[in-house]
């Protein structure tokens, strides 16, 4: 199944990259736990998006 296809609404992004699977693990658990604000996710989440934008 093709991501982009199945989600055309979204922006889809791919990595590897251990460091990012790592950030992504963390900031998911910190949504579960629901321990922090929309905003400070919103930040965090957008650092990732830059660390995976500087490795490809």
């Amino acid at each position: 199944m093709d991501v982009e296809k199945a989600y055309p609404d979204y922006k889809v992004l791919v990595s590897t990259d251990q460091k990012i699977y790592w950030e992504l693990e963390q900031l998911e658990e910190k949504l579960q736990k629901d321990k922090t604000k929309k905003k400070t996710l919103q930040k965090e989440f957008n650092n990732i998006q830059n660390l995976m934008r500087e490795k490809a």
